[in-house]
């Protein structure tokens, strides 16, 4: 292998053949090389770094393309058979991990013996040659030039020929550097099972999938599922795509489900030229254990492929196994694309399946902790339940948090929750950087310049969900009185993101208070067309936005649905929306009458009462402030300047 091989050779030696014995088992993985040598996995990337400095996937790479470049020398089998008896299962993978690794293509290993040979040859012969006569020094100099010139006119052929090999297979990888070549799209999974019933399965495994590629700090840009789902029913050439989302490849493939055989094959594709330059298939057991070794392996080779390193703490986060009892995870997984749904109904079943998961496996933390979400989000937000599923959000949150307190997901769901349910502004002041919603909350603080600041750093975000990303940046340039770079953000990515209903009321509301309203009318009455749902704020935005363009037939009507909600009991802050509109109409006694229902009822909202623009005139109102110290924000008023 290249490099120095440490100061333990007979640990390397060992695992090397451990590695040449399972050489042709293209499945054969880190977690295979670690159980064999008798090592955990963390042992053995700790031993093996500390040795040679290699990761245990990188080392298994090399060890199966210093065969490969054996095999091409010593026989005469081609690329392709080559690429198969070390363990690759796809030429294309095996050319590219070649190439980057030797710095040359398989095409080129013929000649480059050949060249060795001649400079063996020209280098015995100039040691043997006499030299009394010029004439014929000059006959052994001509042709020595002239062979070699045969032989770099030869090189040259074979490196062109090397290129429209590679160019057949699909290597796109010319003219491309590090950074572009390390931002990807994994696109939905085709379900080929014969059932649209496991499309639910097809695109967890998807979504999987991409959240371990999200935990791999090299990889530049990672498109979560939430931003790739569109594309399932959406008709685009993989060019488009990967323009619209930003990335240099993408990925797609197909999801297999037949008996307990689970068949994924996938495709690497360059953005730019369409050519596809690697291509895998895995097949593995539709066992939980099995499942996730397999989302494993595939991020790996993913990785390895656009040229990154993983680290050891990665490593083992890709490794996590969310739970080794398979129903609850097929129950995991129904529930997740129930929720996904975002309707009632969908709702109303991913509560059930993922009670139905935690019955079965009562460690399963992530089924906890979404199944708490569903109830914070249905109770908080959408209407869905009333306000006492609150308690029930804080019931499943605590269990997830008994089985793993220092899980990343249960401390966001902890502040999340701690921040709209409690105001619990002095936990959020300590601890807001550890969850994603740390931007909307320094916007709930008047700490704007510092939002966008973190906005501009926030990779973790961006790879969690790059539509909230999208529209919280925007959010923070608002805030920040950059009122048409935040515009043009929303114009930008409306296309993108016209049917997320979350991400287009947030852009509304946004454009209602830049007075934009007349594409403010356009994109609401999209949203209400492609939506039952009618959650306070949509009915609040129907009603200033109506008023704003001189419509007011039905406002009335519309008013009194809100105040029918707060009389109702129901959540998504109606008490607030109805302050807001009467704000918005300068009517600011009763405004002052309905928030304090908000504070009475503990409405979410109120957590915008320190930076919501239309309280902008009344900031310096005793009862403002009032409101304003008891809600216990840890900064002082803002007062009526600046403007938001």
């Amino acid at each position: 292998m290249n490099g120095n091989e440490g100061n333990n050779p007979s640990f390397i030696s060992k695992l090397r053949q451990i590695v040449l014995d399972n050489l042709r088992e293209e499945q054969f993985s880190v977690e295979d090389l670690a159980t064999e040598y008798g090592l955990s996995r963390s042992q053995l990337h700790k031993k093996l770094k500390k040795s040679i400095g290699k990761s245990v996937s990188q080392f298994i790479r090399e060890v199966r393309l210093d065969e490969g470049l054996k095999l091409l020398r010593e026989t005469d089998l081609t690329v392709s058979e080559v690429a198969y008896e070390v363990g690759f299962a796809s030429p294309t993978y095996f050319n590219t991990c070649f190439k980057n690794y030797m710095g040359y293509s398989p095409g080129e290993v013929k000649i480059r013996n050949n060249i060795d040979d001649l400079e063996d040859i020209v280098q015995v012969g100039s040691s043997n040659v006499k030299q009394p006569q010029k004439r014929k020094w000059v006959f052994y100099s001509i042709g020595a030039i002239i062979s070699i010139a045969l032989f770099y006119g030869v090189i040259q052929i074979g490196k062109n020929v090397g290129r429209s090999q590679e160019a057949e297979m699909g290597v796109a990888l010319e003219g491309r550097d590090g950074s572009e070549k390390k931002s990807i799209a994994v696109l939905p999974l085709k379900n080929w099972s014969g059932n649209e019933n496991l499309d639910y399965i097809s695109d967890g495994m998807t979504d999987a999938i991409i959240n371990k590629l999200a935990k791999i700090e090299s990889i530049d840009k990672v498109i979560p599922y939430t931003s790739v789902a569109r594309y399932k029913v959406i008709d685009k050439s993989i060019k488009e795509i990967a323009q619209e989302l930003g990335v240099n490849n993408v990925i797609q493939g197909s999801f297999q489900l037949a008996g307990n055989s689970v068949s994924i094959k996938l495709q690497m594709i360059d953005g730019e030229s369409e050519q596809q330059f690697w291509d895998q298939e895995y097949n593995e057991t539709w066992v939980s254990d099995e499942l996730f070794k397999l989302q494993a392996m595939v991020a790996e080779n993913i990785s390895e492929t656009i040229g990154v390193e993983i680290t050891e703490t990665e490593e083992n986060e890709i490794a996590s196994i969310l739970t080794s009892n398979k129903q609850a995870y097929d129950l995991y997984l129904q529930a997740n694309y129930e929720w996904s749904k975002g309707t009632k109904l969908g709702y109303d079943n991913a509560k059930r399946l993922y009670n139905k998961a935690v019955q079965i496996d009562s460690t399963f933390v992530e089924a906890y902790v979404n199944l708490s979400l569903v109830w914070h989000f249905g109770s908080s937000y959408w209407g869905y339940y009333s306000r006492d599923g609150r308690e029930i959000a804080k019931k499943y949150l605590l269990k997830a948090g008994q089985v793993a307190p220092n899980n990343k997901k249960v401390i966001d769901a902890r502040l999340r929750m701690a921040l709209f349910n409690e105001w619990d502004f002095a936990m959020l002041e300590e601890d807001y950087h550890k969850t994603l919603i740390a931007p909307l909350y320094l916007l709930y603080t008047g700490k704007y310049e510092e939002a966008l600041v973190y906005m501009k750093n926030a990779d973790d975000l961006k790879k969690a969900d790059e539509n909230l990303y999208i529209y919280w940046y925007a959010e923070t340039l608002f805030y920040n009185n950059r009122m048409e770079e935040a515009l043009d953000l929303y114009k930008d990515y409306y296309a993108i993101y016209n049917d997320d209903f979350e991400w287009v009321r947030n852009a509304v509301k946004y454009l209602y208070h830049m007075g934009e309203y007349q594409i403010a009318r356009k994109w609401l009455d999209n949203l209400m067309r492609i939506s039952p749902d009618r959650p306070p704020i949509i009915i609040w935005l129907h009603a200033v936005i109506n008023e704003s363009l001189g419509q007011d037939e039905g406002v009335n009507e519309i008013l009194e649905l809100l105040k029918d909600f707060e009389r109702k009991n129901k959540p998504g802050s109606p008490a607030w929306f109805t302050a807001l509109y009467y704000c918005h109409i300068k009517e600011y006694d009763t405004a002052f009458y309905w928030l304090n229902k908000s504070y009475d009822n503990h409405e979410n909202e109120m957590v915008w009462l320190h930076s919501e623009p239309l309280l902008r005139p009344i900031r310096e109102d005793a009862r403002y402030l009032e409101l304003h110290k008891k809600v216990g924000f840890p900064v002082a008023p803002l007062g009526k300047q600046p403007a938001f």
